[in-house]
């Protein structure tokens, strides 16, 4: 690196106090930023960028990690008179973003036949069948462009409409996918996570390894009388609603957020909801479903990772980097709305969106070309192309 290029450390210091605490939208509470001093960087760590994408997700990782790490502390102050100081450690920050690959269960890698077998019984879609999985990929059209086929968690309705069989069994090789829920973060930060799932519905039961961490879980079908009476029950006692679904699908069962705040209201207690999408809360996207890959895609990540690597064509960067920055934006969120309700009072609304997260990622910039040709040297054997999905590049 040139020595007038800043280090990873000078880079996120001033994503943090120079792009994020002058974010007026945040509209972050003053005790915030008396504390933002008392947020350091680990000097210690890696100096120089080593994710093999020419965008600043380290930097972004860990500048996000240092706001819900201020956040957290000026409520521990405010609540327990405690002071103290975060230390935000860059490696820790990248690896966050690939936590799903190292996760173990007792000291057995996700790849282990016992483990396999036990998360592949969620996976009622059987995404993880190779046939099935390659209904979301990039696929270059007859007039040169390129197609992003989604085939969600049941890929029936996308083989069917392609006229394609809707099993090859010549083509049922295990796969591996990872995501990351906000909940897990807030699960992390002390909070009592309840994961509302439904036995009936597909998972990728992967992501159960890394995603539930920290949380409990139970399966309630809302679709039935019995189920909605369970859920109700459930919403009596919540601070936090964190709703995962497709856009408007929870209205549909009769839990949209004007009924949640009704709920809030009759108990005298305000609640939280935080809504999670890909394309954002407005224009005229926002009622359609997708995953980080569709969205990297739809907002040009994909074709700056494709040019990184020197070609002419998308390529889906190989870790699921807004999935987890997206969580961490709702972890800020979180902390912000339940010290605010405990303030204030009332019930509030936080929407975040993988779309949004893209923007501030965008936002920063990419490396210069003397530290994208130093990433390249550092992954002389990493050739990717369109066709390679986050799953299959790493």
């Amino acid at each position: 690196m040139s020595p007038s290029q800043p280090t990873l450390q000078e880079e996120l210091a001033r994503v943090f106090h120079e792009v994020l605490l002058n974010d007026a939208r945040l509209a972050l509470p003053a005790k915030v930023y008396e504390l933002a001093e008392r947020t350091v960087f680990d000097s210690l760590t890696i100096p120089t960028p080593y994710i093999p994408v020419p965008l600043k997700v380290t930097e972004s990782s860990a500048a996000l990690w240092a706001l819900a790490a201020t956040c957290a502390n000026a409520i521990v102050r405010e609540r327990y008179g405690i002071e103290q100081s975060a230390t935000v450690n860059t490696d820790l920050a990248s690896l966050f973003l690939v936590s799903g690959l190292v996760a173990r269960v007792d000291g057995k890698l996700l790849a282990d036949a016992d483990l396999v077998a036990r998360y592949s019984a969620y996976d009622l879609g059987h995404i993880f069948e190779k046939w099935r999985f390659n209904c979301t990929n990039v696929y270059p059209t007859r007039d040169g462009r390129f197609f992003h086929l989604h085939g969600s968690l049941n890929s029936n309705k996308t083989l069917t409409m392609m006229k394609l069989p809707l099993y090859r069994p010549d083509m049922t090789d295990e796969m591996e996918i990872i995501q990351e829920y906000c909940k897990a973060l807030a699960a992390l930060y002390g909070a009592t996570v309840l994961r509302v799932s439904c036995a009936s519905e597909p998972e990728l039961g992967l992501l159960l390894v890394d995603g539930n961490l920290g949380k409990l879980d139970t399966s309630i079908n809302l679709k039935s009388t019995e189920g909605k009476k369970q859920f109700l029950e459930l919403l009596q006692d919540a601070d936090v609603v964190i709703d995962g679904y497709r856009p408007g699908a929870l209205e549909k069962l009769g839990f949209g957020r004007r009924y949640l705040r009704e709920i809030a209201k009759r108990r005298q207690k305000g609640i939280v909801i935080l809504r999670e999408n890909c394309y954002g809360w407005h224009g005229p996207e926002v009622h359609r479903s997708g995953w980080q890959q569709i969205l990297d895609c739809f907002t040009g990540v994909s074709w700056l990772v494709g040019r990184f690597f020197g070609l002419d064509e998308p390529v889906v960067p190989p870790l699921p980097n807004s999935d987890y920055q997206t969580g961490i934006i709702g972890l800020i969120g979180i902390l912000a709305a339940v010290d605010r309700r405990a303030n204030e009072g009332g019930s509030y609304l936080v929407d975040i969106s993988l779309n949004q997260y893209n923007q501030f990622l965008l936002s920063l910039g990419e490396y210069p070309e003397e530290t994208q040709a130093a990433l390249r040297a550092q992954h002389p054997d990493l050739k990717l192309r369109h066709y390679n999905t986050i799953f299959t590049a790493t």
